[in-house]
């Protein structure tokens, strides 16, 4: 199948509009919207990076230690599950 421009531009329509794609919610956000996720969203895994390194503060479990880029490579899908349903939780309780 042969791409033209026209085709291109009909599927890239989003950005067009001033939104993003967010390569770990696979969405389109505005730039504003992507900001406050991506705020969120690394305050939720520095959080969760804190919890893990206290898990693994004896000597035994060391060995476990990461930095927290390591462990956010390590966990990205997870943690982008869990903060996900840790947001819709919240706005159900609200």
């Amino acid at each position: 199948m042969e791409k033209t421009i026209k085709d291109i531009a009909e599927k890239s329509h989003n950005a067009y509009k001033g939104k993003f794609w967010n390569r770990l919610t696979k969405e389109f956000q505005r730039w504003d919207e992507w900001k406050v996720w991506q705020k969120d969203f690394d305050s939720f895994c520095s959080r969760m990076w804190l919890d893990n390194e206290d898990e693994n503060l004896t000597l035994p479990a060391s060995e476990n230690r990461m930095s927290k880029q390591e462990y956010i490579n390590k966990y990205e899908n997870w943690l982008v599950k869990q903060y996900e349903n840790t947001r819709l939780q919240n706005n159900n309780n609200s």
